[in-house]
């Protein structure tokens, strides 16, 4: 026959144990530092000349036709695994700069990623959204090594990293994809950024 006492006592052991993995949860939280300081655009230059191609995994090569530099503020990232890209890029970002670094700005701000494309809440107001499409874009990062695509992989939204390589035109036996040539830090709602990543550094580990 149970004992009715020890079933009550079961339950509320449990019951603290979860309120207490709820309000670690919460304080770990509200305890993460939050990045607020200048951020800047990305610096990038197109070479006139074209760089040599370079064959990636998965069948596909890719042709340098300039450099990126960003410091910028992670404002989403999404893994895939399984998608055309994937073989040589399963990883996206999206990165803010500008009035992305003020937390009061882009709170209001969700963002998510879908296809190699980027979208936000449709909530934010209108002249939000037009203000922030300057100041944050999406970049498909290529790592040139094992090192470099677990850096990739560890980042987490908050962070703010610096991302150093080439930009890159990308291509394979049906098709061909050119990166962002006209303003790679301005390049709005959905387009996209093709780099070939040599350096991952996380300067600031936030959320």
């Amino acid at each position: 026959m149970r004992c009715p006492r020890r079933g009550r006592t079961r339950r509320v052991r449990d019951g603290f144990v979860l309120t207490s993995a709820l309000l670690f949860l919460a304080l770990s939280i509200a305890c993460t530092p939050r990045y607020d300081g200048e951020l800047f655009p990305p610096d990038f230059e197109v070479w006139e000349h074209p760089g040599s191609s370079v064959e990636l995994r998965g069948r596909m090569s890719a042709r340098a036709v300039g450099t990126y530099r960003a410091e910028a503020l992670v404002l989403a990232r999404e893994r895939y695994h399984s998608a055309a890209l994937t073989p040589a890029s399963d990883i996206d970002l999206v990165l803010g700069w500008g009035d992305f670094g003020t937390p009061s700005f882009r709170e209001p701000f969700r963002f998510r990623l879908r296809n190699r494309r980027f979208l936000f809440n449709r909530r934010v107001p209108y002249a939000l959204r037009e203000q922030a499409l300057g100041q944050c874009g999406l970049v498909n990062t290529f790592p040139k090594d094992l090192e470099t695509r677990t850096a990739l992989r560890r980042l987490r939204p908050g962070d703010v990293v610096v991302l150093e390589g080439k930009l890159i035109d990308l291509s394979d036996s049906w098709w061909e994809y050119a990166t962002s040539r006209s303003h790679p830090r301005q390049v709005g709602h959905g387009s996209q950024v093709f780099v070939w990543v040599e350096r991952v550094e996380v300067v600031f580990r936030g959320r």
